[in-house]
């Protein structure tokens, strides 16, 4: 699941090697947004989820519809859609797309049942695996083509960070006293951002690594080891999700190393912000009762 975002205010990031973070410097407070929802267009669909949106304002993401199959959209500017799902996969899902049309996600091999990197160009589709891996998972790309994602190997399941760079090859995403590492997003300065763990709603904590810089977060108005960041932007504006004492994942926005912010979706009782580009524009999904699990699009201020 993914989730929401907020506001504008505070520090830039620090050049700095930290290991965590205590507290914020900015009261928390909701953001001034403006906030649209979206499904995938037809009455068979169940679930929908955007994930990433470029400069350009185009979506990527995933939905579900009633027959169980799993697939990645692409929503345009204008409004209109395309569906891909790799054949033969019940299971396709788009987590980024960069300035220059390049989406990256992963899909479920049907025979095998394990989980494939994928980018695709225009009509061309690369499959991704990092060298070894039982599983690979493509979460981010920028405009250079260089790639993040995390994979899974034969030593205990646990997920390590991976950057792929344009020629293909491949380099460890590492941060000392992490044995689980999810990088979710790059942008065009090689910033890197994601979560330790391997999934809320407990023990899972954001984090961004430039270079040999890094720093742990955590939303001190939800409970330690509660927080993801799932995208961000070149101005160092992440966003992602922080899951209450009951499980619930509520929308947050970070700007610099610890000025948080909540992002309401009106109506839902759950959200998750996935990603926000240079124009605030953040994007996501919400649990709305009686509607269930929709996109969002929010344009803040």
């Amino acid at each position: 699941m993914e989730k929401s975002v907020r506001s504008f205010l505070c520090a830039c990031l620090l050049a700095v090697t930290v290991v965590s973070l205590g507290g914020n410097v900015c009261a928390q407070s909701s953001l001034n947004c403006t906030y649209a929802v979206f499904k995938y267009p037809g009455t068979r669909t169940t679930s929908t989820a955007a994930h990433g949106v470029n400069k350009w304002g185009t979506i990527v993401g995933t939905a579900q519809d009633q027959t169980g199959a799993v697939f990645g959209f692409i929503r345009y500017a204008n409004g209109s859609f395309q569906r891909y799902q790799v054949h033969g996969s019940w299971s396709t899902q788009f987590f980024r797309r960069n300035d220059n049309g390049a989406t990256v996600g992963f899909y479920i091999d049907t025979n095998t049942g394990r989980k494939h990197g994928l980018l695709l160009s225009g009509s061309t589709l690369t499959t991704i695996d990092y060298p070894g891996a039982l599983d690979t998972v493509v979460t981010g790309i920028n405009q250079w083509g260089t790639m993040v994602g995390y994979y899974t190997n034969s030593s205990g399941g646990h997920f390590k960070g991976f950057k792929r760079w344009s020629n293909g090859s491949f380099q460890a995403v590492t941060i000392p006293n992490t044995t689980d590492l999810r990088p979710m997003d790059i942008n065009d300065r090689g910033v890197i951002s994601g979560a330790t763990g391997m999934g809320g709603p407990i023990h899972v904590q954001g984090f961004w690594l430039s270079g040999s810089n890094w720093l742990i977060v955590d939303d001190p108005d939800y409970p330690s080891g509660s927080t993801e960041l799932m995208g961000m932007n070149n101005r160092n504006e992440f966003v992602g999700d922080a899951y209450d004492s009951n499980g619930t994942a509520h929308a947050i926005l970070l700007i610099g190393n610890s000025s948080f912010f909540d992002l309401t979706v009106p109506n839902a009782v759950e959200s998750v912000a996935g990603d926000i580009n240079d124009s605030n524009v953040v994007v996501g999904f919400a649990t709305i009762p009686g509607g269930g699990d929709q996109a969002f699009v929010a344009q803040c201020q």
